[in-house]
């Protein structure tokens, strides 16, 4: 099979950047008789396998320009059996058998994190994208839902395959010289670890003042927040600069997988309170490496622990709060949730999302034919 790959999101960082990387990197070891053509105006961030050809565009053209106006013309001529964005829109102007993948729909449910531009653009592109495309791939069941009836598709048109979680995280873990890590970033230990976009979307604020909570009680050195600046950062740092624990919030900023590898290993609780999740990526990273989680009851984020993890009452400092005190108080709880937490996070391979994907690949050419 001959398949067409939208790259672009291969030099992002954050979820969705993973997500195509490793679902390619995870095709490309499950079905090596495939070839994929790689499009993007971007430089890939990641090595290519012998099966992948890089069909490389002009960098001076955004995102919309490149898709809609460039690439039609590349798809014309290499007439793919398939073509799959993993990043919410295609290139309308062509013809083809598409997949595509809609990670949630924040930017209609949070709109203020994105500019009015980005925001007309989604909700024209993505919706004459989903119904352009064959199939539909989403990644958790709370998504195909909110997509199912904000775009009026028919769930035989959704497919639900979850991220994977990769086990390089832990060969890292084993081998990193975890305390030196902290030290360098200044963390001191017991603490608790929030990893993503530094957004009030996430949850941060009433981690913060959940934090200040227990401290006292729980003897926690430090409150870690490692992830890039987002909207509203400036409320997070102004909450920060109030806060009479201030001296203990570390912003470790976006780190690496090693620095990653180290924190998750070391933490005493992982906390993802946010308030509207696709997936929740940082969850499994987490429990694989057997630290305890705290989410809320927000969006997948339920669906992506199970029973692995504590759940905590959206926008709720007190709930949240109580939570991270018990995974921290409660004799055995922070052991029963490391081994629970990471039983679950194997049920959650990159190969078994590749295989998935494939099949749905396989759908789509066929209803081609």
């Amino acid at each position: 099979m001959l398949v067409g790959y939208f790259g672009r999101s291969l030099g992002l960082r954050g979820g969705i950047g993973r997500y195509a990387r490793e679902l390619l990197a995870g095709m490309e070891r499950a079905a090596p008789a495939n070839q994929y053509l790689l499009y993007t105006n971007r430089q890939p961030d990641t090595e290519l396998g012998a099966n992948t050809i890089l069909r490389a565009g002009p960098r001076r053209l955004g995102r919309v320009g490149y898709e809609q106006f460039w690439l039609p013309a590349q798809l014309m001529r290499d007439m793919p059996d398939v073509y799959h964005s993993p990043d919410y829109t295609l290139p309308l102007a062509a013809r083809g058998s598409f997949v595509i993948t809609v990670h949630d729909l924040i930017y209609l449910r949070h709109p203020e994190g994105t500019s009015l531009r980005a925001r007309v653009l989604y909700r024209v592109l993505t919706r004459a994208s989903i119904a352009r495309a064959r199939k539909v791939i989403t990644v958790s069941d709370y998504t195909a839902r909110e997509i199912a009836e904000y775009f009026r598709v028919p769930r035989e048109k959704l497919r639900v395959i979850p991220h994977g979680v990769n086990p390089h995280l832990q060969r890292l873990a084993e081998s990193a010289d975890s305390p030196a890590a902290l030290a360098r970033l200044g963390v001191r230990k017991p603490f608790v670890l929030f990893v993503g976009l530094l957004t009030p979307r996430k949850g941060v604020l009433e981690l913060i003042e959940a934090f200040e909570r227990i401290q006292p009680q729980t003897r926690l050195e430090c409150l870690v927040l490692a992830g890039s600046p987002g909207a509203g950062y400036e409320r997070i740092t102004e909450r920060i600069s109030a806060s009479p624990v201030r001296e203990r919030i570390l912003l470790a900023g976006p780190a690496d997988d090693v620095t990653l590898a180290s924190l998750y290993s070391e933490a005493a609780v992982f906390s993802l309170p946010s308030h509207l999740e696709g997936f929740g990526l940082p969850v499994l990273e987490a429990m694989l490496l057997g630290c305890p989680v705290v989410v809320s009851d927000s969006s997948s984020l339920p669906e992506v622990v199970g029973e692995a993890g504590l759940v905590a009452r959206t926008g709720d400092a007190v709930s949240l709060g109580e939570a991270i005190a018990r995974v921290l108080t409660e004799p055995g709880c922070a052991e029963a949730l490391a081994e629970a937490g990471r039983q679950r996070a194997g049920l959650f391979t990159w190969e078994k999302t590749a295989d998935l994907t494939l099949a749905v690949y396989e759908e789509a050419a066929e209803s081609r034919r």
